[in-house]
């Protein structure tokens, strides 16, 4: 059994949810949106949202399946149902004894219980991480699949934390061109001029790379703890930040001064939109974590998807007023309202206040993003360990981003030398630090970046995986799914959902492909 964890209500579980879908893909968003136009954007948008929260309900409903197959196992045989004979001679003392109505009761009471307990069965509440589900239900290979997915997915999320924020310090040391048409800065520029040293913007962005990496990457190796305090800071400045961003698009449409031209469609860019759409409702790997201190999850496929309604309706209204405010966007939006140029008949407080927004927008994703780099770098360290090692048997813990799966002694016996310590400590975390980092040095493109690691690594953890998992369970437990309740049970049951997530999974991965090879060749 787990180890206990801390409850909270549906409403903070759902909170935490919409904050774990409204991330670094949120900033990417506007400017994918832009390239691929809005009609090609808005029904790409639609279904992946639609496909993404298909998906949940399938991890919800592997959730409850899973924990009642662990609950059957750790069954006790004294706590097994009574015996039919039992049960009979009751009901024939209760049928001689006392009238018809007290029978009836009688009955009831006992369906009532039978039917707690059938309930109490498919409960969450035990942590069923998709890790740990992976390993149960479809074996070492399916297992495997989803780590290397995962490890995929968590380094590419490195290599974007490696770029945002020392691209966001970097814009707020140096100074930047006083031009709001201009969105390809050169990197060779000079960082400020007129010092006795001059620095181009690309060595300072380099350098706060590495510095980035000094600071931070230590506790890849040790570790660090993040209070729910901290959650709510980070919380109200992300959701502050986007507020104010889509209220001064809003601002400059009704001003005039928005000098926008979307177009509808450009298919050659649908692969950054498709991968960075992908990245951005991504939950499922932490899903099972959010849900199973839920007290009461009545109604929990529901209100899931009313979470994900906000979120599309709040990832719509940020893209479209930033298409129509901006003639052309960065790959990271904040770069675009401190870039614009500060209305210099502004009176001394309006000024600073102006400036002051400015610079709150473009250091938010430092602060947020900072403190989710050592989780993401520790999440990393453990995966690679159970790829390499197998799980580490002195773990309680059942999160995905820990040792889940029982390994055999044998299967890695080759890892387990007197060297195996150094490797899982030292070698292990200083590669997962530097490695990501050594790309964040050479490349700054988030957009690129995001729609790469959302488009592979996030098809296999957000489609193949939850979509492989409901199909096992459907085809192998039957007789657990029908007695599933139902709000647990996906409300897609049909066989021909699990057939469309499958093949837009596939057909999704293709077009990405041939996109990339079309681009590579004709570029």
């Amino acid at each position: 059994m787990a180890a206990s964890v801390a409850h909270y209500s549906a409403l903070t579980g759902m909170v935490y949810l919409g904050n774990l879908l409204v991330g670094t893909g949120a900033l990417a968003l506007p400017r994918s949106f832009q390239d691929a136009g809005y009609a090609l954007g808005l029904f790409t948008m639609l279904v992946l949202a639609f496909v993404s929260y298909m998906n949940v309900t399938f991890v919800i409903e592997a959730m409850s399946v899973a924990s009642a197959c662990l609950s059957e196992e750790k069954k006790p045989q004294d706590e097994k149902p009574p015996s039919s004979s039992s049960s009979t001679a009751t009901t024939e003392a209760i049928a001689s004894g006392h009238n018809e109505q007290q029978r009836v009761r009688h009955q009831e009471s006992l369906d009532d219980s039978s039917d707690l307990r059938m309930e109490a069965k498919f409960d969450l509440k035990e942590n069923m991480e998709l890790g740990r589900m992976t390993c149960l239900v479809l074996g070492r290979g399916g297992w495997l699949f989803f780590y290397v997915c995962m490890g995929v997915y968590l380094f590419g999320d490195l290599i974007i934390y490696g770029v945002v924020v020392p691209k966001a310090l970097m814009n707020a040391v140096c100074s930047y061109p006083d031009n709001e048409s201009l969105i390809n800065v050169s990197s060779s520029w000079a960082c400020r001029s007129g010092g006795d040293v001059e620095f181009s913007r690309g060595a300072v962005y380099r350098i706060l790379v590495v510095a980035f990496g000094l600071l931070l990457g230590p506790f890849v190796f040790f570790g660090i703890g993040r209070t729910k305090y901290f959650q709510f800071v980070a919380s109200f400045l992300r959701w502050a930040s986007f507020f104010i961003m889509i209220g001064w698009a809003v601002q400059r449409l009704v001003a005039g001064t928005a000098d926008g031209h979307p177009v509808p469609a450009r298919p050659s860019q649908f692969t950054s939109l498709f991968g960075t759409t992908v990245y951005s409702f991504m939950c499922h790997h932490s899903l099972p974590s959010i849900l199973t201190p839920i007290e009461q999850k009545d109604r929990l496929q529901g209100r899931v998807g009313i979470v994900y309604m906000v979120v599309f309706s709040f990832y719509l209204t940020m893209a479209v007023t930033a298409v129509l405010s901006f003639g052309r966007l960065h790959d990271v939006y904040v770069l675009d309202f401190f870039q614009l140029p500060t209305d210099s008949t502004l009176d001394a407080d309006r000024w600073t206040l102006v400036t002051l927004v400015k610079y709150f927008l473009l250091l938010f994703p430092v602060f947020t993003i900072s403190s989710n780099y050592p989780i993401i770098g520790i999440t990393l360290r453990n995966n690679v360990n159970t790829l390499l090692f197998g799980p580490d048997n002195g773990s309680a813990s059942t999160s995905s981003t820990q040792y889940l799966v029982d390994s055999d002694q044998n299967e890695r016996s080759i890892w387990c030398g007197k060297w195996s310590w150094a490797f899982r400590r030292l070698v292990v975390p200083f590669l997962v630090v530097l490695l990501p980092l050594c790309i964040s040095l050479v490349t700054d493109d988030v957009e690129a970046l995001i729609a790469a690691t959302g488009s592979y690594a996030g098809v296999g953890i957000q489609y193949v995986t939850p979509t492989w998992l409901v199909w096992r369970l459907r085809s192998s437990r039957a007789d657990l799914v029908d007695q599933m309740p139902s709000n647990l049970a996906s409300p897609f049951r049909h066989k021909a959902w699990l057939v469309f997530s499958f093949l837009w999974a596939l057909s999704s991965l293709l077009i990405v492909t041939v996109n990339h090879i079309l681009a590579h060749f004709y570029s």
